[in-house]
């Protein structure tokens, strides 16, 4: 088995010689060096300061450098141990008058200055060294000292060999060829880097914190729209860990103090957070507000005794408002606060409830509703000694007072009229953006990020490497999945080539449905993400052109769809696309189809006009003109005039869809005009007249 590895080793490395020398001659063909007989350096070597390199990568020259090196350091070391003996001789022709004792306390103090390990050691009770005597054990001692500086050397040349440099520059053992790791190396630099060592790294991370920190203390009314363009630009700069750990910080130490704070101070903190929400990045709030949780429920284990806490549940409360955060977890958090009865969590709860209850009340009433008949069972059965507590018998009284949800007493309270003046600011910088949904993670789901993932994230949720015990309980899961539909239907799947899981459920799902609002609720229960998400759409397209005959439930699902986000309205338009590009691989029979599909989705304005664009009316061909007669007939009979400026005049005012706004108005010019059978003549060619004046008319 050695053998074979070592030849293989062999075979490897020959190989790697010969691409290398390949290289070489390639690039000195390149460079223009040509192969020369004599053996002497070129000049153009000497002048680019190459000759260095060569005499390096000589092996004689090598030796023979080492060689003089070796000569050198062993002169040094004789000139050094001649100095000293001469300075011993000196120091002794000095001394010959004084006593024993004298001369030999003065030789131990040499020999330990001299010598690291001593190897002879004088004695202490002799009657006193003579001249020679010194002499001859100070050479004996130089002659151990210079034994010692060789068998160093020796040993280091000897650790040396075991290693060796290959032709690549990496570090190989000499013996076994093994490249040598250099782990160490990498994990200090690991260790640094996560220490944040590099002073580069340390520099930017202070003037972000300074930033942030002065956006943080700036922000006001006047200077919110400043502030989130500012930390968005900070954002797309730094890093976005860096980014999200400072603004948490800075956020979160700004409110979490030991004073009460304005509301109006905590409204725009949350505003702020919302802003950042709906116009940064979802990464900027998911993180703020994970770690705002973590923190909350740390603090509610241990209540301080200022009104850090009162503060941080107004915030909770308002970020609720801006519609950052559920109501799920606020309910949450109400039910951490309630696990043990204390005066400072009932005052928190109901600080929470006042500021958030009247928005609570109007969208997610039954949350409301089911909190306080919770809070109405645990309060009735309170031990009497708690109701010694003078206010903790007040807040029990007031939370046992409420009836019917009526937490009117404790919202009017409350300046409103601050709230709702922040509201109007928010809805108006938003206006244009495509809001984003309320973060919909719970707060056990923070608490298990590790074991869980961010599945709230996209991207960033993870399944755990699967036990023996998830391996046994997957498969009922899927048995469950499988027999809830019909074997008709199953069968019916498996003829449509739905040949995943996925995309079984879904088909069966879809084609069990009672209408179409039906089926887009239990599609849209699947939660699914991403590719998974557009399968729902493919799927769709594929059944409406796999029927008999044209069924407007498939149209009807999608329009559903894209009213709901912009992400299926264009995954729509895209699944379209590759079908009108594919005409001519479609049957006959499935072109009407998708042509009533389009028309459809076009009529409820699901899809614009532009999904016809893909089709070149400079090169269109018979096949294309009648599958696209049959739409655009379709849309011009059925549409109101009002409709059909909806619908073209987007096109028309449009620089951007020139080109294809003159190629549909020249097709339908040309080639609608002609009568047909079984259309309404009259009518197309009043709405054609009717289109010739939108497209001729300035305004548009």
């Amino acid at each position: 088995m050695r053998c074979s590895l070592e030849k293989r080793r062999m075979e490897d490395l020959k190989r790697s010689i010969e691409e290398d020398e390949a290289q070489i001659k390639r690039y000195a063909t390149l460079l223009g060096y040509k192969k020369r007989k004599s053996k002497n350096m070129p000049q153009v070597f000497r002048a680019e300061g190459l000759d260095y390199l060569l005499e390096l990568c000589d092996p004689v020259k090598g030796r023979e450098i080492l060689a003089e090196e070796s000569e050198q350091s062993e002169s040094d070391i004789e000139e050094i141990d001649e100095e000293h003996l001469e300075a011993e001789e000196i120091d002794l022709n000095e001394d010959t008058s004084n006593s024993d004792a004298d001369v030999s306390v003065k030789q131990k103090v040499r020999r330990v200055s001299f010598a690291d390990t001593p190897q002879v050691c004088p004695q202490e009770n002799g009657s006193g060294l003579s001249a020679n005597e010194s002499g001859s054990n100070h050479d004996g001692e130089k002659g151990l000292k210079r034994r010692d500086v060789q068998g160093s050397k020796e040993g280091n040349t000897d650790e040396s060999c075991d290693i060796k440099e290959d032709i690549y520059g990496r570090l190989v053992d000499r013996k076994t060829g093994e490249v040598v790791s250099k782990g160490a190396d990498v994990r200090q630099r690991l260790v640094d880097l996560e220490k944040g060592s590099c002073p580069n790294q340390s520099e930017e991370r202070k003037k972000l914190e300074k930033n942030l920190r002065g956006t943080i203390n700036r922000l006001n009314e006047n200077t919110i729209v400043s502030s989130v363009k500012s930390v968005g630009d900070m954002f797309a700069s730094y890093a976005h860990n860096d980014v999200k750990e400072v603004l948490f910080d800075a956020l979160y130490k700004s409110a979490a103090v030991g004073y009460r704070l304005p509301d109006r101070i905590l409204i725009e903190y949350a505003l702020f957070i919302a802003l950042l929400h709906s116009t940064v990045s979802v990464e900027i709030s998911s993180y703020f507000v994970e770690n705002f949780i973590l923190r909350f429920v740390g603090v509610v284990s241990s209540p301080p005794d200022d009104k850090s806490l009162e503060n941080i549940s107004i915030l909770l409360a308002e970020m609720y408002n801006f519609k950052v955060i559920k109501a799920s977890m606020v309910k949450e958090i109400l039910d951490r606060l309630r696990v043990e009865i204390s005066d400072k969590l009932l005052e928190c709860s109901k600080l929470i409830l006042s500021y958030s209850g009247a928005v609570m009340k109007s969208r997610d009433s039954d949350v409301l509703r089911k909190y306080l008949s919770d809070v109405h069972i645990q309060l009735s059965q309170l031990a009497e000694e708690r109701h010694q507590e003078q206010h903790v018998r007040f807040l029990v009284e007031e939370f046992m007072g409420i009836k019917n949800a009526n937490i009117r007493k404790w919202t009017d309270a409350v300046d409103r009229t601050l709230l709702d003046h922040y509201i109007s600011i928010f809805r108006g910088l938003t206006k244009k953006v495509e809001k984003e949904a309320e973060l919909g993670m719970s707060v056990d789901d923070i608490e298990h990020i590790a074991e869980r993932g961010r599945w709230w994230m996209v991207g960033s949720a993870w399944q755990p490497a699967m036990s023996a015990n998830t391996a046994l309980l997957s498969v009922p899961v899927q048995q469950e999945d499988t027999s809830k539909f019909d074997h008709s239907l199953l069968a019916l799947a498996r003829k449509a080539h739905m040949n995943t899981t996925l995309r079984r459920n879904i088909f069966c799902t879809l084609l069990s449905s009672q209408d179409e609002v039906d089926a887009f609720e239990r599609l849209m229960r699947l939660s699914l993400k991403g590719q998974q998400e557009r399968e729902i759409i493919h799927i769709c397209v594929h059944c409406a052109l796999r029927e008999s005959s044209y069924n407007p439930f498939y149209a009807a699902v999608l329009t559903h769809f894209c009213a709901f986000h912009k992400r299926f309205r264009l995954t729509t338009q895209y699944a379209l696309w590759d079908r009108i590009r594919e005409l001519n691989d479609l049957q006959t029979w499935q072109r009407p189809l998708l042509a009533a599909v389009i028309a459809d989705l076009i009529l409820k304005k699901s899809i614009g006009i532009t999904v016809l664009k893909v089709i070149e009316f400079g090169t269109i061909d018979p096949l294309t003109t009648r599958f696209l007669r049959r739409l655009l007939t379709n849309i011009l009979t059925r549409a109101s005039e009002t409709t059909l400026v909806e619908i073209f005049g987007s096109i028309v005012s449009s620089a951007k869809h020139k080109l294809f706004s003159q190629g549909l108005q020249l097709f339908i010019d040309v080639a609608l005009r002609k009568e047909r059978k079984g259309v309404k003549q009259a009518l197309l060619l009043s709405r054609i007249d009717f289109l010739d004046s939108v497209w001729h008319n300035e305004h548009f």
